[in-house]
């Protein structure tokens, strides 16, 4: 059985002496720029030891909804820093074996958050510098800019669609990142699917930016844009991990799984 979150937070407070936090996640933080000196005296860099997912990216922008009721009350938890910074669960939230990308993973039989109809593991950002969600608009004059590089490293069995990335705002889900059916689309509210993989094979990386401003999306794949619409909506922040959307979630195997795994992301807004 997981260990409880109390138990967690003791261990965090317990191992406070920093982990390095060598990021993949940028949110316009400036690097300190190394001082001068003879690099033939110069100490060896440190080691640093990437035991957790906050040690692979810096986290300080999320909350983490996990697909599990610790404390009780009939909802599945929020992980928030201090606690999200050294924070694993080896069933559903962890570095993958390398220490280079965050695994996401949920069941179908797993708690549910309020008001949701499907588990998940999920990020969700929020106002930098603030424990409050995001909120900002395709019309607000800045670039929203989302790159990942991620898989779906497991799916039902049922082919139920698993979202690995999603934006939403004050009218719902304005788009996400979905498998379904053995294709990686892109759905639109109001529009069409754009498909980003026709033939998709379970574990295969790939990588998509979506840059939203002047009240429009755009879709790039390998530097290249390959769709534009338009979408003027507020109140928006992205969601990234994984959501099981079972068809039928009260039956099937309460086991059967569902799992992202991130390698890269990157967020900014300019």
């Amino acid at each position: 059985m997981a260990s409880s979150l109390k138990e967690r937070l003791l261990a965090t407070l317990g191992f406070l002496p920093a982990l390095a936090i060598s990021g993949s996640l940028a949110q316009d933080n400036g690097v300190p720029a190394a001082e001068p000196g003879d690099p033939a005296t110069a100490p060896p860099a440190p080691l640093v030891i990437k035991k957790y997912a906050g040690d692979v990216f810096n986290l300080d922008q999320f909350q983490l909804q996990i697909p599990l009721d610790d404390d009780g009350d009939g909802i599945s938890d929020l992980v928030t820093m201090p606690l999200l910074r050294n924070f694993e669960d080896p069933d559903f939230f962890h570095i993958d074996k390398l220490g280079e990308a965050i695994v996401f993973r949920t069941r179908r039989g797993d708690d549910l958050m309020e008001g949701a109809d499907h588990p998940r593991c999920e990020m969700r950002e929020l106002k930098r510098g603030t424990d409050k969600p995001a909120s900002w608009s395709t019309t607000d004059g800045l670039s929203h800019n989302l790159s990942t590089r991620l898989a779906f490293t497991r799916v039902p069995e049922d082919g139920s669609p698993v979202v690995a990335v999603s934006l939403w705002g004050e009218s719902g889900e304005a788009l996400a990142v979905r498998h379904e059916h053995g294709r990686v689309v892109m759905s639109r509210a109001g529009m069409e699917p754009f498909v980003l993989e026709e033939n998709y094979a379970p574990c295969t990386p790939f990588e998509f930016m979506i840059l939203l401003d002047r009240g429009r999306v755009r879709l790039l794949r390998e530097t290249k844009q390959v769709a534009e619409w338009p979408l003027e909506a507020k109140g928006l922040q992205f969601r990234v991990g994984v959501v099981m959307e079972a068809e039928e979630p009260e039956s099937g195997d309460p086991k059967d799984s569902a799992e992202v795994t991130i390698w890269q992301l990157y967020l900014t807004h300019k």
